[in-house]
């Protein structure tokens, strides 16, 4: 009825009405798929910052661990040699028991007192080119750490 009464013209402002509601609604639906664009773009550029950041982090952790699996090696090759020298030390221990424990020292000394000397002071110098030689291996160890 509205249409009968404006006549061709009431059909050509009702046309253009909606188009230009059409354009209007387009030009707003494109302003904000735009805007909507531009942000997930700088959050993509945040999270690219974010991971390079994470991967240099990775990158030194990894070096980090590196590190420490080579000076764990070198700590357990220096355990494991300590352990064959306290096993050897511990024979040497067990054999120079049973040495003494077959023969009177007090008596023997009585006896040959020159012989007792020259073993003990042998034995004496013996030991310490022993405790010299660890003592300089375990010095030399802590240079090279």
């Amino acid at each position: 009825m509205i249409m009968s009464m404006l006549g061709g013209t009431g059909v050509k402002l009702a046309i253009l009405a909606a188009l230009a509601v059409a354009v209007g609604g387009a030009y707003w639906h494109y302003t904000v798929v735009k805007g909507e664009r531009d942000a997930a773009m700088a959050q993509v550029g945040a999270l690219e910052v974010v991971t390079t950041v994470q991967r240099a982090t990775i990158h030194d952790q990894e070096a980090a661990i590196d590190d420490w699996v080579i000076a764990q090696k070198r700590m357990q090759a220096t355990l494991d040699a300590m352990a064959q020298a306290q096993v050897k030390a511990n024979e040497e221990a067990r054999r120079l028991n049973d040495v003494l424990s077959k023969h009177d020292l007090h008596a023997l000394s009585l006896a040959k007192p020159g012989l007792v000397e020259r073993r003990i002071n042998s034995g004496t110098a013996r030991i310490l080119g022993m405790f010299e030689s660890e003592s300089a291996g375990a010095d030399h160890q802590h240079d090279g750490d």
